[in-house]
């Protein structure tokens, strides 16, 4: 949590605001009552006492915003810690949505705790009331509690689009949770502001069966940028890169076809208006995540912001907006 100066805050309310604020304080009914109670204090102390309470008025408003951004960045960062990805948790605030939906089915107990989103994809964190006797992370093994599911956006007009799913359990604070990941490769799709629905199936540890579909709307802002790029480099005509939250998604024409399973795109690293290389990894902690799909001659190649990119074997969420330049095969092409 970043600190608050209040001589700061109290200095840089713009004073038209208080003006306007104190002309209709002056004329309320609260005022009129103020006066016929307090006939003896003068009209400048009277003013004085008003433009006081509104200062503490409009403090009491900046903090509560500092405080609210304060816990999502807290709520953010043990979803960082279970992917695997160091510090950062601000950059997230942006698409962190608290749901906090609870089911409690005949002896399990499911919560839709939140969902971190951004134009193309949302994270969902589901918690269950079965405790763990497990560290904290990922789950390689089968669980009493059984959860699968699949989600999906909800189009103006009911207009259906493709998009993948994924799930995998995982504990934390010594119960069991999943995440659930809805994500769409369609360049058009923008999920901010969305009616969502993920549904969930499953069975608890006597194995009986539950159902049930959560609904929630994405009420976050889409942060994205598109770059034109337009540069061939060794066979591969690089045509545009498209950033949202967690994903740059690199697109690009080739006449050879290469083996979807056997050949990555050569990204060497990236590097960031301070001079940082980052490399990436598809070993990191995301269990989830896109790799590349190709239609006829155009192809993408998804990397991961959230956990894929790092700087001696500490992988961070990158900035888009700081991206200064890709290296690509070798050759280090400029963006910004």
């Amino acid at each position: 949590m970043k600190g608050l100066d209040l001589h700061d805050a109290l200095t840089e309310i713009d004073e038209s605001f208080i003006k306007e604020a104190d002309q209709v304080l002056t004329n309320s009914r609260v005022c009129e009552m103020t006066n016929a109670t307090q006939k003896f204090r003068s009209g400048k102390t009277h003013r004085k006492a008003l433009r006081v309470v509104l200062i503490a008025a409009c403090l009491v408003v900046l903090l509560v915003g500092t405080v609210y951004a304060a816990t999502k960045e807290l709520r953010a960062k043990p979803f960082l810690e279970l992917i695997g990805t160091d510090g950062n948790e601000e950059e997230l605030v942006t698409g962190f949505v608290p749901i906090e939906e609870t089911i409690q089915f005949d002896h399990v107990r499911v919560t839709l705790e939140d969902i971190i989103g951004d134009r193309y994809a949302v994270y969902a964190e589901l918690s269950t009331d079965y405790e763990l006797d497990e560290p904290d992370g990922w789950l390689m093994k089968e669980m009493p509690v059984k959860l699968r599911g699949d989600g999906e956006a909800v189009f103006p007009d009911d207009e259906l689009r493709g998009c993948i799913n994924g799930y995998a359990p995982f504990c934390r604070d010594g119960r069991l949770w999943y995440l659930f990941v809805i994500s769409y490769n369609d360049p058009d799709v923008d999920l901010s502001h969305l009616p969502m629905q993920l549904r969930i199936g499953g069975a608890d540890a006597d194995g009986n069966t539950f159902s049930h579909t959560f609904e929630w709307v994405n009420n976050y802002e889409a942060k994205n940028e598109i770059i034109a790029i337009n540069k061939e480099v060794n066979g591969l005509l690089l045509t545009d890169i498209r950033f949202s939250l967690t994903r740059m998604d690199v697109y690009y024409e080739t006449e050879e076809e290469h083996n979807f399973l056997g050949w990555e795109f050569p990204l060497d690293y990236i590097k960031l208006d301070d001079g940082k290389i980052l490399k990436y990894s598809r070993v990191n902690g995301m269990t989830i995540q896109s790799d590349r799909i190709a239609s006829g001659s155009q192809e993408t190649a998804f990397f991961n912001l959230l956990s894929g990119f790092s700087e001696d074997g500490v992988f961070r969420l990158v900035p888009y907006e700081r991206i200064q330049s890709v290296c690509v095969d070798g050759e280090e092409i400029r963006i910004r």
